[in-house]
């Protein structure tokens, strides 16, 4: 009777480690944090499984972003942002067609990966040394006929522009994902926050708080 008991707590204590062991900080820390305060400032902080953040604030009507790696040292959340040269505007190929235009379609994407479509520009040159400029529609649509153009570049105001050559594309359906300059954004260096009952509190700074959404 008492080896059977014995058996049965060592049983029950494997299975609470294991249980422990399984449910690690890295993984309740994972999800979305928002923030809402006056005036009128919103904060997004997305914390992802690959260790990867991205972070938007909308103070009035300035957007801020950015994005990076994130490492957690006991229950201190540590904010790390990419340099400004991995964030760069680019293409993405959809599947092609047998018509002989160019149909693309220009979105934004910021930190926290919400996307919407841009009426952006387009400047196009030809081989006879001809250029234009088009401007796409508000679902941010462009069909552009394919005679003897050489070179593309999709542009919008506060974003990092998009060369490219047309004999180099994959396809004739172009998704073009614009992203925010790094001007006016903002970037963490070593920034740290506590977790305490799904909240993030700011070690420094405005002392903000963070809280998880469900």
């Amino acid at each position: 009777m008492l080896v059977n008991l014995k058996n049965t707590i060592s049983s029950c204590l494997i299975i609470l480690l294991t249980t422990f062991s399984c449910g690690s900080t890295g993984d309740l820390a994972l999800g979305t944090y928002t923030f809402s305060g006056k005036p009128n400032i919103n904060s997004k902080l997305v914390l992802k499984k690959n260790n990867r953040f991205g972070y938007a604030e909308f103070n009035h009507m300035i957007s801020l972003g950015t994005s990076g790696e994130f490492e957690l040292i006991g229950k201190k959340l540590v904010l790390h942002s990419d340099t400004a040269e991995t964030n760069s505007s680019t293409l993405e190929y959809l599947e092609s067609d047998e018509n002989s235009s160019i149909n693309l379609e220009v979105i934004s994407r910021d930190n926290v990966d919400n996307q919407q479509t841009v009426p952006a520009t387009v400047h196009v040159i030809y081989k006879n040394g001809r250029q234009r400029t088009f401007r796409c529609n508000d679902k941010g649509a462009l069909k552009l006929k394919n005679n003897d153009l050489i070179s593309l570049e999709v542009k919008w105001i506060g974003y990092i522009p998009v060369k490219h050559s047309i004999t180099e594309l994959k396809s004739n359906n172009i998704r073009v994902v614009l992203v925010e300059s790094s001007k006016g954004n903002t970037s963490f260096h070593a920034k740290k926050y506590v977790i305490k009952n799904n909240k993030l509190q700011e070690v420094s700074g405005d002392k903000r708080k963070l809280f998880r959404v469900r």
